[in-house]
């Protein structure tokens, strides 16, 4: 009686790998045939059509594959229930075979790879080849999914994400500019902080004189104006130095200015000018405000005073004029108290007062931010000298260097430098850029009309006629009056030669020539550091002449009439050479490193961006790859019956 077939089969019971199947060695030796044993991983192997065998099955099968030989007859009716034969053999291959494609074609040992590696091998080291490869899914197997490609991807994009941050700092953010000017705050034992305390840069005074050539024909009264001619220069070297340095938690800094000055070139001191006689106009300026009875005893005391000291003009050499001469009227001026505490020096010379350690103690701000701005003077953040909150302000820096970032970020603001002797702020407007000492700058000029403004009534910087009147009294237009800050003398601050003044200036001195090109004033600085690297400070004084009743002392002399006494140019010109290179280093080198950065972060950012993708992109190929690849279950044995 025919019995049905029973087709399912598993193929690892029969011919797993395929190529072990074939009834021809393909290895060498007679013909054989390679019997492998699976143990199924998942407690039995089920293809459609087959059912479950176990491992007493398996083994009858493998006896009737072999045409029955040595079969007993309990067996042979097994396998002839089971229906195994050929008919069930290439069923249950066959049914195997669509399975596995249906599951996406697991991996399979190929036929190739084993005729190169079983003739050079043993029986043992085919047997660990073959696990090697069944388990290791770089080399084929059909193990767990490797995570060497994935390392590689999360490498590749922290990679990524590092040089975004990179390219962010140097592109978005001045972070590389940060660090440069956090070296040029001012801490203590710092290099920054030992150059500001005694600076290798130098100024250069040159000194002008206006020596008054016609005041015998003017007293005579032949002349109707004064002739003046200008005298110099007289060169010096300003050395500058800051005593009694106290640094602050608050990143301020407190210290005194200590100046000493030496003749280098130019005219000699010695030679003999006719100037105005300063301490006798200031004394009639004095007496002016005096009562009648305080006036009267002020023209006693004057007549008894020597003939020179009562004279409006005096003839001194320029040294005397500069550095300080003997005079009854200041000796006798010593005698107030006030005047006492306040003069440091014992003759009196128009330039005297910048000579020596100056009295007044500094407070400056020494942060990358502020680094330069002047916070307090003698610990005053505002002078009430000018009754007005606006010009009484104590803001800007004393002219050697301004906050690095104002410069940075707003090149073409203004900027303030703060006139201690003027007692106000003077503002630099933006006016180009430009070449200094071979170093790129970017050039301030002081407005020419800065004095101008101060000829408005409504001006702040007007002096009021008294400390308690409301009404101000405005000197002419391009000067500037600063008797409120030199114990009321009679001083008056213009440009030289009265460059853009006003023409009533000129009514009454005769011998002044102003040119924008050699009176106006600017200071250079270097585009980063906010460094002075060039300057021409010029100003010139001028003494304005106030009468008093009764007091005949004046001479000719017109009230209200301005006399030009000296002016001087401030000159930062030649820099030591340790300096400009610096300087000029600081500029380029900072510029070419900061580019470099910029520039490598961005090559890093499309390299590793490039690389991250693909790496991820090969990943997803392998894991696909992976999925669509035939498998084979990792065997727990293999065995080569003949070979």
């Amino acid at each position: 009686m025919e019995r049905k077939m029973r087709p399912s089969l598993p193929l690892s019971s029969i011919v797993v790998p395929t190529f072990f199947s074939s009834s021809t060695d393909k290895f060498g030796g007679d013909k054989s045939r390679a019997r492998i044993d699976f143990a199924e991983q998942k407690r039995g192997y089920k293809c459609p059509g087959e059912t479950r065998f176990r491992k007493s099955n398996v083994d009858v099968s493998a006896k009737g594959q072999r045409g029955g030989e040595g079969v007993e007859e309990g067996d042979r009716e097994k396998i002839e229930k089971t229906g195994l034969g050929q008919a069930g053999r290439q069923a249950g291959r066959q049914s195997c075979r669509e399975h596995k494609r249906g599951q996406n074609r697991r991996r399979q040992f190929s036929r190739r790879q084993f005729q190169r590696i079983v003739p050079s091998l043993g029986r043992t080291r085919v047997i660990a080849v073959a696990r090697r490869l069944s388990t290791n899914p770089a080399k084929g197997g059909s193990g767990k999914p490797g995570r060497g490609g994935w390392r590689r991807c999360w490498a590749y994009g922290f990679a990524a994400l590092l040089s975004v941050a990179t390219f962010l700092l140097f592109w978005c953010t001045s972070a590389y500019r940060d660090a440069i000017l956090w070296n040029l705050e001012l801490r203590n034992g710092t290099r920054s902080f030992l150059l500001w305390q005694r600076p290798p840069v130098g100024l250069q005074i040159n000194a002008y004189v206006f020596n008054y050539t016609n005041v015998g024909e003017f007293e005579s009264g032949s002349a109707r104006k004064l002739r003046v001619q200008e005298v110099g220069p007289f060169v010096y070297r300003e050395s500058l130095s800051r005593a009694n340095v106290q640094l602050h938690e608050n990143r301020t800094v407190t210290y005194q200015e200590k100046r000493s000055f030496q003749w280098i070139s130019g005219l000699s001191e010695g030679q003999t000018v006719i100037v105005p006689n300063v301490l006798l106009m200031s004394a009639l300026a004095y007496s002016r405000d005096l009562n009648y009875l305080l006036q009267l005893g002020f023209t006693v005391l004057m007549t008894g005073l020597k003939l020179r000291a009562k004279q409006p003009f005096l003839q001194l050499s320029v040294g005397e004029y500069f550095w300080g001469y003997e005079d009854e009227l200041f000796e006798m001026a010593k005698r107030f108290s006030p005047l006492k505490q306040s003069l440091p020096y014992d003759k009196f010379g128009i330039l005297a007062f910048r000579n020596g350690l100056d009295a007044d103690r500094i407070t400056m701000h020494t942060g990358a931010d502020d680094l330069g701005l002047i916070q307090r003077i003698n610990g005053h953040e505002s002078y009430w000298i000018w009754g007005d909150e606006k010009c009484d302000r104590i803001y800007g820096t004393d002219g050697s260097m301004f906050p690095p970032n104002w410069i940075q970020q707003r090149p073409n603001a203004t900027i303030y430098v703060y006139a201690k002797e003027f007692c106000r702020q003077l503002p630099f407007r933006y006016e180009r850029r430009s070449f200094s000492n071979g170093i790129p700058t970017l050039r301030y000029k002081l407005p020419s009309n800065v004095f101008t403004s101060t000829s408005n009534k409504d001006s702040c910087f007007c002096p009021k006629e008294s400390y308690d009147s409301v009404s101000r009294i405005c000197p002419p237009a391009g000067t500037f009056n600063i008797s409120a800050c030199k114990f009321g003398t009679p001083l008056i601050v213009s440009f030289p030669h009265f460059y853009s003044g006003d023409e009533s200036l000129f009514q009454k001195i005769e011998g002044l020539t102003p040119r924008q090109d050699r009176h106006e004033s600017y200071v250079d600085l270097h585009t980063h550091l906010g460094v002075t690297v060039a300057t021409r400070m010029r100003f010139q004084l001028n003494l304005e002449v106030r009468k008093a009743v009764g007091m005949p002392f004046s001479g000719n002399l017109e009230d209200g009439s301005i006399l030009p006494l000296i002016w001087v140019d401030t000159v930062i010109d030649d820099l030591p050479e340790s300096i400009r290179q610096a300087l000029y280093l600081s500029h380029y080198l900072v510029n070419a490193v900061e580019a470099g950065l910029q520039w490598c972060s961005l090559i890093g950012v499309v390299i590793s961006f490039g690389a991250f993708l693909a790496a991820l992109r090969n990943q997803q190929e392998e894991s696909i790859a992976k999925a669509t690849k035939p498998t084979v279950d990792r065997p727990r044995s293999l065995e080569l019956d003949r070979l």
